[in-house]
């Protein structure tokens, strides 16, 4: 196991040889990283027998940046390490099959991927079920059975739950009022926007700002 403080280094392994491995590590956190995290499996595999190129030339470049380590190479190889990431993830939900559950392997669905991303590109619309089925190009019954077995919730929870985690985020820059954000995510009065967001979140919004305030202070 390699220490993973030495970031940007090379090591070199028994000699050298014709193998060389390149690894990136991801810190997050916050209720966003719980989200996202838990739809995940543990590994994924990408089968490096069909044709991959596109994440293949991503780490040529990562590797050859390491290894020549011109002047701005860390960053490059930072920004490459997404691209890579993304690819990877782009991949793996071209192998996920009907039978996983989670917001991440729904996204693979054609259908619910319409709905899903309505969702998220427009958080603050007055979302209806049908609205959601048309999107989907499926009837409510059908189409709210089949996002509850593949999401693993209802629709509108899960719509409730993104629009609670966009709020946090914005509470969490502090720039914002509370009422300001309450509006712009669809909500008629704070009082609503409040109660949804406790609902969702745990704790009120002001109270959750405040914590985030206190923890930025301490750090």
């Amino acid at each position: 196991m390699l220490d993973p403080n030495r970031s940007g280094e090379v090591v070199t392994y028994n000699g050298g040889g014709d193998v060389l491995l390149v690894g990136s590590r991801f810190e997050v956190d916050g209720r966003h990283a719980e989200f996202m995290l838990k739809t995940l499996p543990p590994l994924i595999r990408i089968d490096t027998s069909s044709d991959k190129a596109r994440l293949r030339l991503y780490l040529d470049l990562m590797m050859a940046e390491l290894k020549e380590m011109k002047p701005g190479a860390m960053s490059v190889a930072h920004n490459l390490s997404h691209m890579i990431l993304a690819q990877a993830l782009r991949l793996y939900l071209e192998t996920v099959s009907e039978a996983e559950v989670g917001w991440f392997a729904a996204l693979s669905d054609a259908r619910l991927g319409k709905a899903i991303e309505a969702m998220h590109s427009e958080p603050s619309r007055a979302w209806t079920l049908e609205a959601l089925a048309n999107k989907a190009g499926m009837s409510r019954s059908s189409f709210a059975d089949h996002f509850r077995r593949r999401v693993g919730e209802i629709p509108m929870s899960y719509l409730a739950q993104r629009r609670m985690m966009s709020a946090a985020e914005r509470l969490s820059q502090g720039r914002e009022p509370i009422a300001q954000i309450s509006a712009s995510l669809g909500y008629a009065s704070e009082h609503s926007f409040n109660t949804a967001f406790k609902r969702v979140m745990g704790l009120p919004p002001r109270q959750f700002g405040r914590g985030k305030e206190q923890l930025s202070t301490a750090t």
